[in-house]
């Protein structure tokens, strides 16, 4: 994959996560990045991946089905050698979120 294709896709997963976890309460974002950042931090991308999986499969809503399409439509990249890089990118799209409103 080259520079150009990486860092388009790389962004569309970033934007996916930020709009399916706009609105999301803090704690929910919490639970969910810690989850991520353990999985991470023991390079366990299966355990990631099923994190993430499971996440978007329990809440409901428009932008979290785009986000698993766009998930979907990577997947094999994100499976390869460019894992880290889409990883953090979820966890970075996560962390811009706005939190909902109270």
């Amino acid at each position: 994959m080259e520079d150009d294709e990486l860092r388009k896709s790389v962004k569309n997963v970033k934007d996916a996560a930020y709009q399916a976890y706009a609105g999301q309460t803090r704690n929910y974002k919490q639970k969910l990045l810690y989850g991520l950042l353990g999985a991470m931090r023991n390079k366990d991308r299966s355990r990631f991946m099923n994190i993430l999986d499971v996440n978007l499969n329990g809440v409901k809503g428009a932008e979290q089905v785009s986000m698993a399409r766009c998930i979907m439509n990577e997947y094999e990249n994100i499976q390869g050698p460019h894992f880290e890089t889409y990883a953090y990118s979820i966890i970075a799209g996560i962390l811009a979120s706005k939190d909902e409103k109270i």
